[in-house]
């Protein structure tokens, strides 16, 4: 088993080394950006949210 240190962004430290972590869909680190954010909530708030994914994404046959 692989350990991630620290939250998940564009950059991690995984098993001690930096590296550019791709699988996170937040390789652009806008997942924290507070604009983004405020953005998110406002449509969440205005519009309802649900959880949605590709079925391969979620391993669902």
């Amino acid at each position: 088993m692989r350990l991630v240190s620290g939250p998940q962004g564009p950059r991690v430290v995984l098993d001690g080394a930096p590296v550019l972590l791709l699988c996170s869909n937040n390789y652009l680190g806008l997942a924290d950006h507070p604009r983004v954010r405020e953005a998110a909530a406002d449509a969440a708030l205005r519009w309802g949210a649900w959880l949605r994914a590709r079925r391969g994404s979620c391993r669902a046959r």
